[in-house]
């Protein structure tokens, strides 16, 4: 379970170390703070951070059972207040992107784990907890999905790397349920899509994005 995408794991890995050196060079220069170091178990933080009231959450690779984490700090530093790990069936490497937080819960696309190994949808409770799956992809519609979820009224939006030919997009209700393939990329309209994130209108009518490849540069 934990092989399927531990090519993408590695690439994450290294884009975190290579985010941490630049982090670095950045406190040098603007005396930057830091809030916490992440060693041992929790492995090493990657992606974005979301900020509700005086805490922040985020993912982590590494975590008990080596599938990544999901944690909560306080803004002021002084440690995690709790941290969730995945184990594979709930859910197995948190992708590029925060946490979406909806209410009191946050809502999280990992790339692999879940029923099928190829990702799954999980909600979790702002306070912690164990993950919530609301959905497992199967290959068909959709497979490791990545980015930050976006929400538009109680429905949940994003994008995935397979599926389709080279990638989808797709909904799925809040509550959970059978995720609604809206779009699938053909690599002359978009290929390799799940490290972005989607953008709705204000209206609710309209999703933006953008793939990493398109057209004469997308996969054979």
């Amino acid at each position: 379970m934990k092989a399927k995408y531990g090519w993408l794991r590695r690439v994450l890995l290294v884009a975190a170390l290579g985010w941490l050196s630049a982090t670095r060079l950045a406190q040098t220069q603007t005396n930057s703070t830091t809030l916490y170091n992440f060693t041992g178990a929790d492995d090493r933080g990657f992606n974005s951070l979301a900020l509700s009231g005086a805490m922040l959450y985020g993912y982590t690779g590494g975590g008990a059972n080596s599938d990544g984490m999901i944690f909560a700090m306080p803004t002021t530093g002084g440690g995690l207040t709790w941290s969730t790990s995945f184990n594979g069936a709930n859910g197995a490497g948190p992708s590029w992107g925060a946490p979406t937080i909806s209410g009191s819960m946050l809502y999280v696309a990992t790339t692999s784990g879940g029923a099928n190994n190829d990702g799954a949808i999980v909600s979790i409770p702002i306070t912690g907890g164990s993950p919530t799956v609301l959905t497992s992809f199967n290959g068909a519609n959709g497979a490791a999905p990545g980015g930050t979820l976006v929400i538009s009224g109680a429905t949940l939006y994003g994008m995935t790397r397979y599926g389709g030919g080279y990638g989808e997009i797709y909904s799925l209700p809040i509550t959970g349920g059978t995720p609604t393939v809206l779009a699938s990329f053909n690599g002359a309209n978009g290929a390799e899509d799940s490290v972005n994130s989607l953008t709705v209108s204000a209206d609710g009518t309209t999703l933006y994005g953008v793939t990493v490849r398109a057209g004469p540069t997308a996969p054979a």
